[in-house]
């Protein structure tokens, strides 16, 4: 299992880095991917914004992992594809888990919501991807919750955020 998810976080990696490769390959593009070094304990049914405390790349200050960190602000106008990735503890005492990608505070652009029972062995790994026409300003931020009647880690090794721009408008 443990070399499974490796697998995923090295493929999602080649994902992020070819999709910020411009035609000919000679220069990277605009985007960012942002991942936890630390869990993070999450309160039982509470929306939480995350905040990433690192950051593997960044090509136009989309992140700050020092100030604002669980805000990604567009600098340059276009296309974007966003991607998170959100790994739940094992618990054996409720089951409901999200994860969403918001606009601006209030705009939802995609998400994944699971009720499925939990083993209380297996590591509950949730996925979104959304792709949507930003503007200079715009502000995302990644949002995950549980419900799960009890504090609950969200696991650093599996938790990231990608954006990248994969066009103009």
């Amino acid at each position: 299992m443990l070399r499974l998810r490796g697998l995923i976080y090295i493929f999602g990696l080649l994902l992020a880095f070819n999709a910020c490769m411009v035609a000919g390959g000679a220069n990277i593009a605009i985007g960012a991917r942002a991942r936890l070094l630390a869990n993070k304990t999450l309160t039982t049914n509470t929306v939480y914004e995350v905040e990433f405390d690192a950051n593997d790349f960044d090509t136009n200050n989309i992140h700050d992992y020092t100030i604002n960190k669980s805000s990604f602000v567009i600098n340059t106008t276009g296309l974007y594809m966003m991607t998170g990735t959100a790994g739940f503890e094992p618990n054996m005492n409720g089951h409901a888990r999200s994860c969403e990608i918001i606009l601006n505070g209030a705009v939802y652009l995609g998400g994944a919501y699971s009720e499925a029972a939990c083993s209380g062995v297996d590591i509950n790994i949730m996925n979104c991807t959304a792709i949507f026409k930003l503007q200079k300003n715009d502000v995302i931020k990644f949002r995950v919750m549980q419900k799960c009647g009890s504090d609950l880690d969200l696991r650093a090794a599996e938790t990231s955020f990608s954006i990248v721009k994969i066009g103009d408008m």
